[in-house]
């Protein structure tokens, strides 16, 4: 015949730890802007790096170059130096993201400001060269600054309070 399941095995399912929820929602907002970056940072990358050396730091550094400013040093080490990190902290909260680790959230709300304020340090020092601070792709650079800006001030409250985020990394 036919059991009826009983009362004990019912509490029984009701006692299971239920799992975390999926990365899903906001969420995967959130990992499309991480992969993306990823892929943008790994694209600059041998270019940053590729000015370190060769003929365009001599072109951009020697002081008899018609293209030398003294604030060209500067700006292509602080360049290759932010890229890396950036490419580095990226694959690190990828990793942490997807590993749905608690972690997570704690160290993107750090990182999002601090990557804002290295961005505008960049910024501040290639527009000190006047040959760059005319051209239109630096004003786009600020007018890309000023959504970092708008950005920053959504996702850390949403990381912070988002019952989703504090349901979705737990491990």
């Amino acid at each position: 015949m036919h059991e009826i399941p009983t009362q004990a095995v019912t509490s029984e399912e009701q006692s299971l730890p239920s799992q975390p929820p999926q990365i899903g929602g906001w969420l995967i907002v959130i990992a499309v802007g991480l992969v993306t970056s990823l892929i943008q940072n790994l694209n600059q990358l041998p270019q940053l790096l590729g000015a370190l050396g060769g003929p365009i730091w001599a072109r951009l550094t020697t002081p008899s170059s018609p293209l030398y400013h003294p604030y060209w040093k500067t700006a292509i080490i602080y360049a290759a130096i932010t890229g890396c990190f950036y490419v580095a902290m990226n694959v690190f909260t990828l990793i942490l993201f997807f590993g749905r680790r608690r972690l997570f959230p704690k160290l993107t709300v750090a990182l999002i400001p601090s990557i804002f304020i290295l961005s505008l340090a960049g910024y501040y020092f290639v527009g000190l060269i006047p040959g760059v601070a005319d051209r239109p792709a630096h004003v786009s650079n600020g007018h890309f600054l000023i959504i970092k800006f708008v950005a920053l001030h959504v996702w850390i409250p949403y990381l912070l309070v988002s019952k989703r985020v504090k349901q979705t990394f737990v491990f």
